[in-house]
């Protein structure tokens, strides 16, 4: 029963709490006028009760005596008959039901009745000069004197039916008074609570307008000077100051975004420059040191064509053309770190082919390159360098960092963009987020490469898990080559990145 009955308030508790503002205003109203009416009520009823009570208790006290004076003289003389004559006029006092004239001995000496089923007050149950209300009747007792000489009693019980109309009726005028009061009271608190729960209605809805729709414009008016006026103007200033400080965000995000653009800008034209910083220079060791060692090293095995092997000047002259042959490959390496000469002359496929053996040679990762689409189509150069480097970075991440086996470098061309995908079978990581920003060693890194993914327009995605691998997704849009931009170096703000330092 206690669990139910802690439910089932609960449950109201709950209910109430999810009415409107002007229901519980109405509620509380409706429920304090209630119980003043209900308390003036009862204790109009009590005062009533004790009210009709003591009137009727007079009234009979007065008949008692009456009668009781009235039968002194028949006392004296033992005159039976008179008395229950003088009894008799009882009939004529409305509610009296029976009437009893007892002796000085206490021996009934004359009775009435109002009917043949009313019983006469006995002396036992009645004590002298006292009264009682024995549920619907009030029985009475009077002590008849003469010369202060006690010479008979007089019992008398009456019916308490006009008590009881008398409260009847006062308790349908005190029902009525309620029901109009209450009613009166629930139409004057719907009316007059408007005053004190539209600011309040006013003020949810700008909160709401505010928490939903970012509305910061919202202003209510003032409420006036008690609690609800504070809270309203409160709010008001509380809304002033966030629309102040919102603008100044937006001001300061929009100053931001063009330090940002400004500096996204400055970064792919200084990449650029590198590039083709690194181009020239690449250039320039093929054509100059290249060429020479290689005359340097025609020129040696010409002379050690001229000499016996067998002497002693053919040994120098070997170590020499071995000596040549190392620096010309290294220096080709060098040429090919600086500026993949494959990428410009052949293509991005043939880079990325390349790029491939040489990390599998040089490190042992399987990687395989693969083009779903079979377009040949060609790439603007700034294009392809940003590709070719982002690509050349990440499968070093991966050599560095992944533990991986295995790589694969997709490629794809979908509705004038380009899609480039490298996934490896390695560790994974837990938070990709995390490798989005700039790494404390200052390399080009995931952030550095979606940042100059998003300046070209595109976008960097990053799926991975730990044991499960990573996959780079990265998708540029396709700008058509002009005439002749196929050769052209690339150009300011072109996006294109830098290896890792």
């Amino acid at each position: 029963m206690t669990t139910t009955a802690r439910h089932t308030s609960s449950g109201l508790r709950n209910r109430l709490a999810d009415l409107p503002i002007r229901v519980k205003f109405t509620l509380v109203s409706v429920i304090i006028t209630l119980a003043g009416l209900a308390i003036a009520a009862g204790v109009f009823l009590v005062h009533e009760r004790q009210r009709a009570r003591e009137e009727l208790l007079r009234e009979t006290l007065v008949l008692a005596r009456v009668m009781g004076n009235n039968t002194t003289a028949a006392l004296t003389f033992r005159d039976r008959d008179t008395a229950n004559d003088i009894l008799s006029a009882a009939r004529g006092a409305a509610g009296v039901r029976s009437v009893a004239l007892y002796d000085a001995n206490r021996r009934l000496f004359a009775s009435y009745r109002a009917s043949a089923g009313c019983p006469l007050p006995s002396w036992e149950e009645t004590a002298p000069d006292t009264h009682a209300f024995r549920g619907p009747v009030l029985c009475l007792s009077y002590t008849i004197r003469l010369d202060n000489e006690n010479i008979g009693y007089l019992a008398i019980c009456t019916g308490t039916e006009t008590l009881r109309q008398r409260l009847a009726r006062s308790a349908g005028l005190a029902g009525l008074v309620l029901l109009v009061s209450l009613l009166a009271a629930i139409a004057l608190s719907w009316h007059l609570q408007q005053r004190v729960a539209k600011p309040i209605l006013e003020l949810a809805q700008a909160a709401g307008e505010v928490t939903g729709n970012q509305a910061y414009t919202q202003v209510i008016p003032p409420a006036g000077n008690d609690e609800i006026g504070v809270l309203v103007s409160n709010f008001n200033t509380m809304i002033e100051r966030i629309r102040t400080r919102e603008e100044a965000l937006r001001a300061n995000a929009r100053i931001l975004e063009d330090y940002q653009e400004r500096l996204r800008s400055m970064a792919a034209e200084l990449v650029a420059a590198e590039e083709r910083e690194r181009r020239a220079l690449a250039e320039a060791l093929h054509d100059s040191v290249c060429q020479t060692l290689a005359v340097a090293k025609l020129q040696v095995e010409c002379l050690l064509g001229k000499e016996d092997p067998s002497t002693d000047r053919a040994a120098p002259l070997t170590r020499s053309r071995d000596l040549l042959m190392q620096a010309i490959v290294e220096a080709r390496g060098l040429i090919g770190q600086l500026s993949p000469r494959v990428l410009y002359d052949v293509g991005l496929d043939a880079a990325l082919d390349h790029l491939a053996d040489q990390i599998e040679d040089r490190y042992g990762l399987n990687v395989r390159v693969q083009n779903d689409d079979g377009d040949d189509t060609p790439i603007v150069d700034d294009l392809r360098v940003l590709i070719y480097r982002a690509v050349q970075e990440l499968l070093m991440n991966v050599v560095k960092h992944a533990g991986a086996t295995q790589a694969e470098v997709t490629l794809r061309r979908r509705d004038g963009r380009m899609e480039v995908a490298v996934a490896d079978n390695g560790s994974g990581f837990q938070r990709p987020a995390a490798h989005l920003t700039p790494n404390e060693r200052g390399g080009f890194g995931l952030f550095s490469i979606r940042e100059r993914v998003r300046y070209v327009g595109g976008e960097l995605t990053v799926d991975s898990s730990p044991g499960q691998g990573a996959r780079i997704r990265m998708v540029v849009p396709l700008p058509l080559p002009a005439d002749g931009d196929a050769a052209q170096p690339p150009a300011p703000g072109s996006g294109a990145t830098t290896p890792a330092r």
